[in-house]
C-alpha cells in the first residue's frame, strides 16, 4: 500500500509540475520567452543616422561627408562629432541585468513607456536598434542604474552604470558651443572696435609687453583679459535672429595671431536691448550670452594702470 501511495504521489506530483509549466509558458504573451544576454549590438562606424525622442521632441543626429549634423524641428545645424560618439560609445555600455519585469502594465513605473527616451539607430535603412531608456536610479553614492527596454519588447531590464540622461534630445548639447579658442602667447594684437571715439588697440611689443594706443597697459589686467577670452563657450543660442538684418555691428573684436587667420567677434544690439554675438570660428553659432558680452569687449580703462 505503502508503494501505491507513494506512486500516485509521484504521477500527481509529475502532473501538477506539467500543468505549472504549460501555464507559464502559454501565459507569458510576451516576444521574448528568455532573459537576453545582449541589448545593444552596434557598429559606431558603420552608424548613418540617430534618431531620439522624448516629451514629444524629436532630434536627428545624421552622419554627413565630412561629420555629422543635427536636425531640431525645423533647422539642421552642424553636430560635434565627438558629441556624437560619446552617445553611441554610452549606448554601448548597456548591459542587461536583473529583469525588473515583463509586465507591460508596470512600464509606467519604470517609464519605459511614452515618457521614457527613445533611441533609434539606422545603418543606412537597416535599424539596428530600438531601445526606450527609462527611470534613473542611484545604489549608495557611487552605484546608478538605468531602466531600459527594448522597443518590441515586453521585459525591463536593469542596465548597471547607464544614465540616461546621457541621451538627450536638446539640440544645443550636440552643436559647437565654443565661440573662440586660442593661444594667449600667440596673440600679436587686438583691435577693439567700438561707437565713436572709444576704440583702441592692444598691442604687444616686441619686448613682450603690452600697450594701449602705444602707451603702457596694466600688464596683469591684460593677463587677465587674455585668459578670460582664450576659451568662450556657451549653450545659449539665438537661433531666432539673423544678425545680418540687424545692420552693422555695435561692437568688434579682432584678434591677430601670429602665423594664423585672425578672429573676429561681432556684437549686434537686437530691438529688446540684449546682444547676439558671432565669431570668425564658428560660423554656425549666434550666441546670446550676456555673460560672453562682458569678458569680450572692455572698456579703454580697465587696461590702463591704476595711476593713469
Amino acid at each position: 500500500m505503502k508503494k501505491v501511495t507513494t506512486l500516485r504521489l509521484v504521477i500527481l506530483l509529475s502532473i501538477l509540475l506539467l500543468i505549472y509549466a504549460g501555464t507559464v509558458f502559454f501565459s507569458n504573451t510576451g516576444r521574448s520567452k528568455s532573459l537576453r544576454e545582449v541589448l545593444v549590438n552596434i557598429d559606431a562606424t558603420k552608424v548613418t543616422r540617430v534618431r531620439i525622442t522624448h516629451d514629444g521632441i524629436i532630434i536627428t543626429l545624421s552622419r554627413v561627408v565630412d561629420g555629422w549634423e543635427v536636425s531640431g524641428a525645423e533647422n539642421t545645424y552642424t553636430a560635434v562629432e565627438s558629441r556624437v560618439n560619446n552617445v553611441l560609445s554610452n549606448l554601448q555600455t548597456i548591459k542587461p541585468g536583473r529583469m525588473a519585469t515583463r509586465n507591460p502594465g508596470k512600464w509606467k513605473e519604470f517609464q519605459v513607456d511614452t515618457t521614457g527616451i527613445r533611441v533609434e539607430i539606422f545603418e543606412d535603412k537597416d535599424k539596428t536598434l530600438d531601445i526606450v531608456l527609462g527611470r534613473f536610479g542611484m545604489q549608495g553614492q557611487q552605484r546608478f542604474h538605468t531602466y531600459v527596454r527594448l522597443f518590441e519588447d515586453d521585459e525591463v531590464y536593469v542596465a548597471n552604470n547607464f544614465m540616461s540622461f546621457s541621451v538627450t534630445t536638446n539640440v544645443s548639447s550636440y552643436r559647437n558651443q565654443a565661440l573662440v579658442e586660442f593661444q594667449r602667447d600667440s596673440v600679436e594684437s587686438i583691435q577693439l572696435i567700438y561707437p565713436e571715439d572709444s576704440s583702441f588697440h592692444l598691442i604687444r611689443s616686441l619686448d613682450g609687453k603690452w600697450l594701449v594706443d602705444n602707451a603702457p597697459a596694466d600688464s596683469a589686467e591684460t593677463a587677465r583679459y587674455l585668459n578670460s577670452i582664450s576659451i568662450l563657450s556657451s549653450s545659449k543660442f539665438d537661433n531666432e535672429t539673423d544678425p545680418e538684418t540687424l545692420g552693422e555691428p555695435v561692437f568688434k573684436v579682432i584678434i591677430n595671431i601670429m602665423n594664423e587667420d585672425p578672429i573676429e567677434i561681432r556684437a549686434w544690439l537686437k530691438p529688446d536691448s540684449t546682444f547676439v554675438i558671432t565669431s570668425s570660428q564658428n560660423i554656425d553659432g549666434v550666441f546670446s550670452d550676456i555673460s560672453l558680452t562682458g569678458k569680450i569687449f572692455k572698456p579703454k580703462y580697465g587696461f590702463l594702470p591704476a595711476d593713469e
